[in-house]
């Protein structure tokens, strides 16, 4: 074995030609990945029910271009005949098994969350305590961009070992469930009226075939609960339109007498 490590190491020739090849591979390969990542953002943008779709592009194409570079590096290195790639193998395997191995997991399950697709770049995710808009999906982890503007790497093995919502799955709308409590003595038909007015009055909203307005009424010992679930047209003004329903829905049942929760206190206190 260790002549075969000793045969291939002796295969490796490396010269200015070579360098200046091997960069200039890597300078098109970088170029190449960036126009065709802000060529699909661009479309994307453009065509907004297929925007998500596109993205997904920008992975595939990167997975492609990096496969191709690294096989190129290889050869111009390398004479790699078919012994000299079993030994490649070997080195390869004994390097996963001594401390590469969770790099090497990471990026096969990066290539199987690719073509498996769970979510989708643009896709509202929650995972391990994280919300926000998937921004990438590299090799080695998929980046979550979060509504106060943090950037998590979320690494791929576990994006693919731990349940993962997607608010919308590569739809360019998205529900949002907004609770209102109020007092228990209310008319509740009244408040679920002010909801779904405030809703299909709302800028931001989508309704039409597809994306409904649900609203939802469950009682409890000392306050009620109202949900509206609906659609918000645009999927970065999430929090705004939730805002916007909040403020102006209150607004309506303040003018209606309609009253928050109050606090439950034991018998005898408190007058």
């Amino acid at each position: 074995m260790e002549d075969a490590i000793l045969d291939f190491l002796a295969t490796f020739s490396l010269d200015i030609p070579t360098l200046i090849y091997l960069f200039t591979v890597i300078l098109v390969a970088v170029v190449a990945v960036r126009v065709v990542a802000l060529t699909m953002n661009i479309l994307a943008a453009r065509f907004k029910s297929q925007g998500n779709k596109l993205r997904m592009l920008i992975p595939m194409f990167k997975l492609l271009v990096y496969a191709g570079v690294i096989f190129l590096i290889l050869t111009s290195v390398f004479d790699l005949g078919s012994a000299e790639i079993l030994v490649f193998s070997g080195l390869f395997g004994a390097a996963v098994g001594l401390g590469l191995k969770d790099v090497f997991a990471d990026m096969v399950t990066g290539i199987i969350i690719v073509f498996e697709k769970p979510y989708h770049i643009g896709d509202r995710v929650r995972v391990e305590g994280h919300y926000g808009e998937v921004k990438d999906m590299g090799f080695r982890a998929t980046r979550i961009l979060t509504p106060d503007d943090d950037l998590v790497s979320v690494p791929n093995l576990l994006m693919f070992n731990t349940p993962v919502a997607s608010t919308n799955y590569g739809s360019p709308h998205m529900m949002v469930t907004i609770d209102i409590y109020t007092d228990f003595d209310c008319d509740r038909q009244a408040v679920l009226g002010v909801l779904h007015e405030a809703v299909v009055t709302s800028r931001f909203s989508t309704i039409g075939n597809g994306y409904p307005v649900i609203t939802l009424v469950k009682d409890f010992p000392y306050y009620v609960r109202f949900r509206v679930r609906s659609y918000v047209w645009e999927m970065a003004d999430e929090f705004v339109y939730e805002t916007d329903i909040t403020v102006r829905a209150w607004n309506e049942l303040r003018r209606m007498g309609v009253r928050p929760p109050r606090l439950a206190l034991p018998e005898g206190i408190g007058g």
